[in-house]
């Protein structure tokens, strides 16, 4: 009998970690994913600051410029996209998906045929 009640509370203790405190309160957890790239290429961009705007959360994109946030409410969220000479994006309104909501976040570059400043030249001696 001892070891009928020890295999029944092994199998409700695996049940219940398997389960996930979230999950036994009814709040299930959401992901917002995507991909950053290069407007004008379509290449990934590896490195981007991604941050969820309005909260402390805040991520860098891999080699291929994929991002994931998990564990989220289903509130509504505004991504911030900041990479080195490109222009910042942000999305508003982004709601997280219990099916992976993705998104493709295209960066434009920086225009650099802009005026720029030459240094004066100085004579040489």
């Amino acid at each position: 009998m001892k070891y009928i009640f020890s295999l029944l509370l092994l199998v409700f203790s695996l049940q219940v970690y398997s389960i996930g405190p979230g999950e036994l309160l009814g709040s299930k957890s959401s992901v917002i994913e995507g991909v950053v790239i290069d407007e004008n290429t379509g290449e990934g961009l590896a490195g981007v600051e991604i941050k969820l705007l309005g909260s402390d959360k805040l991520i860098y994109t891999d080699f291929d410029g994929n991002f994931s946030f998990e564990n989220l409410s289903g509130d509504k969220y505004s991504i911030s996209a900041e990479y080195i000479s490109y222009k910042r994006k942000i999305i508003l309104g982004v709601s997280p998906g219990n099916n992976n909501s993705s998104y493709i976040i295209k960066l434009k570059p920086v225009d650099k045929s802009g005026p720029q400043t030459k240094l004066p030249v100085s004579p040489k001696a």
